[in-house]
């Protein structure tokens, strides 16, 4: 097989630029809502021969996948995206509303669930059943799928707490969890910013990063920092009345009273998660 190495090492490479032309597409996707059908198909095409060349060991069935491999060619420009071709503030109001309620935009939720005007005149219970149902159906495909995003994701120093925090959830222990999950948050959100800052100035170098560097996670990242801004981590006195979302300040202070957590809640902090590992993936810093 050494003599096949060479022809392994090409398809390899042309597997990872064709998925990364495709991540690409789909990144850009997250403000225009379009993918390209053929970049789509191409990526596809590119993960089905990947598969078929686990199971080759025959030089020229290789030689023969690998031809029709080098046939797929990417040319196709990116629309172009100017983020002021959009209604700015309709997007700001639905994505400020939807953070309101606890939910932020994560890299495998289509846009078209997301970003809904109805949602404007719908009271927050009604919009927690919308994407509570999202990660429910058809057996809990989504919320499988956002468990392998996030143990994939995670860094390795949350692996053991992140595994008992879930399985806590899952066991409907949810409230032992949230206090680790906003825990892991955080250690998520100073390794992605590269800081060691906390609170407030955590929050002020999360908003420097909100600049036209960012345009193709626009939708993504400003959910993740509004949320975690006006809601997880805002500041808010002791003395006050409870805010009707998590507050980060107040449960690991423990100003807060754990019989109104609810188990959406531990799924919002998931989600949130699942937002910061796709903005990591795609490195904004």
């Amino acid at each position: 097989m050494k003599d096949l190495e060479p022809i392994l090492n090409s398809i390899e490479e042309l597997q990872k630029r064709n998925l990364q032309m495709f991540k690409a597409a789909s990144q850009a996707a997250m403000i225009s809502n379009i993918i390209p059908k053929e970049m789509l198909n191409v990526a596809i095409k590119a993960e089905e021969l990947g598969q078929q060349i686990k199971t080759i060991v025959d030089e020229d069935l290789l030689q023969k996948v690998f031809d029709g491999f080098s046939t797929l060619t990417i040319d196709l420009p990116l629309p172009k995206i100017d983020f002021l071709d959009f209604d700015e503030q309709r997007l700001e109001r639905i994505i400020r509303h939807n953070v309101s309620v606890g939910w932020t935009l994560t890299g495998e939720m289509p846009t078209d669930l997301y970003l809904r005007d109805e949602y404007l005149k719908m009271k927050h219970d009604e919009i927690d059943q919308i994407f509570i149902s999202f990660y429910e159906q058809n057996e809990y495909q989504q919320l499988k799928s956002l468990i392998n995003t996030l143990k994939d994701g995670l860094s390795e120093r949350w692996s053991e707490i992140f595994d008992h925090s879930l399985d806590l959830y899952l066991e409907g222990k949810f409230k032992i969890a949230i206090p680790a999950l906003i825990s892991i948050i955080e250690g998520e959100l100073s390794m992605i910013l590269g800081t060691q800052s906390i609170g407030t100035q955590l929050m002020k170098q999360f908003k420097s990063k909100l600049d036209d560097k960012l345009k193709i996670l626009t939708i993504a990242t400003y959910s993740a920092y509004y949320f975690l801004d006006e809601h997880l981590f805002k500041s808010h006195k002791f003395s006050d009345s409870r805010l009707p979302l998590l507050n980060r300040n107040w449960i690991l202070h423990g100003r807060d009273d754990p019989s109104a957590w609810k188990k959406e809640d531990a799924l919002k902090l998931l989600n949130t998660l699942s937002t910061l590992q796709f903005i990591k993936e795609v490195e904004i810093t």
